[in-house]
């Protein structure tokens, strides 16, 4: 599966997260005044997300972790059997997306390591050459 095909995955599952949350569920414990604090938050960071601002993602991630607002929240508002789903999924899109940047970046520094040591050996040859 393609990274943006993880991507659109993951934000499925962010907004199914959110989904649980009303006007009435308790946010106490999430370290929020109102539910729609949180979800001003949380659509905050995903419309980020949508716009390839990557950093959101470790945000994201930040609402899954243990005894983060998720399951926070979820707790509190007896919807931790879904909440625990959610997470799983949510944390095996995570890794996946992860590990394709760590890829690209490791490809990336590979491609100009390379073409660092092609241009320094074209100039070797240069000196030689006119020695």
């Amino acid at each position: 599966m393609k990274n943006k095909d993880n991507f659109a995955l993951l934000i499925d599952i962010v907004e199914i997260t959110i989904s649980f949350i009303t006007d009435e569920t308790n946010v106490i414990w999430a370290d929020y005044d109102t539910p729609q604090d949180l979800l001003k938050n949380v659509k905050r960071d995903l419309k980020a997300l949508e716009n390839s601002d990557l950093a959101r993602l470790d945000k994201l991630k930040n609402y899954f972790l243990p005894t983060g607002t998720f399951q926070e929240v979820a707790i509190s508002n007896g919807w931790s059997d879904e909440y625990l789903e959610l997470s799983e999924e949510f944390d095996r899109l995570y890794n996946l997306i992860k590990s394709e940047q760590n890829k690209n970046i490791i490809a990336r520094s590979f491609v100009k390591l390379k073409n660092n040591f092609i241009s320094r050996l074209a100039h070797l040859k240069e000196q030689i050459k006119n020695n």
